[in-house]
This record gives structure tokens, sequence and C-alpha cells, in this order.
């Protein structure tokens, strides 16, 4: 979906906005912006997210038993230039759509069966 979108958001792209396409590339910003960059580096440690404080391994094949583990890093992972420039060019559509049409997010959820509370 994200590659759908990514052809409108090249230069001088005519930006359609019927509802259809426009829902897609609001999904598509949506799970772009929602994926989180992937690790660079090796994790440090994990932990196991039950609230405990005791809940901590430096075991790779230990934690790595257990999907809940929740791995922990050094320093935080960094975008690559392709990441942040990917995020910059669905910002700026974001932008675009919403002054094309401003009420997209009305629109959306009448769309979807969604009514405002009154």
């Amino acid at each position: 979906m994200i590659k759908d979108a990514l052809k409108y958001l090249q230069p001088n792209a005519a930006i359609p906005i019927d509802m259809e396409t426009t829902i897609m590339l609001v999904n598509a910003l949506k799970e772009a912006l929602a994926q989180p960059p992937q690790p660079e580096q090796e994790p440090v440690a994990w932990y196991y997210p039950d609230g405990s404080p005791d809940q901590c391994t430096t075991n790779k094949a230990y934690a790595e038993m257990e999907p809940a583990w929740t791995p922990l890093y050094t320093h935080p992972p960094q975008r690559t230039e392709q990441e942040t420039d990917e995020l910059q060019s669905l910002r700026q559509f974001r932008d675009a759509a919403f002054l094309a049409h401003p009420n997209i997010d009305l629109d959306i959820e009448a769309a979807h069966g969604i009514k405002e509370d009154t």
C-alpha cells in the first residue's frame, strides 16, 4: 500500500481527491508512520513486561524463546536517510491532502459510518 501512495509524492504528481484514493493514501500514511525503525545494533538486554523489576536478561537465546521479551539498546535505533526522506514525503502529502480536502477526517469517518456525538 505504501508503494502505491509513494507515486503521488513525486514532484509534480497529480493527487486525485476522490474518496477511495484519499482513504488509501491516509491509510498508507498511518501505516508508514506507525512502523518503528529497524534496529541497526544488537540488543544488550531484554526485559519481560510483566511489571516485575527482576524480569531482565542478557541471554539472547533465552529471550528469543518467548516473543514478549522486549529488546533494550544502548542507543535508540536511528532512521536511515531513505526512511527519513520517505517520512518527510508522506508528511508533505498529508499537509497537501488536508489543504486540498480540509474536511477529509469527517469524510473518512462518514465513509466508515462514524457519526459525531452531539
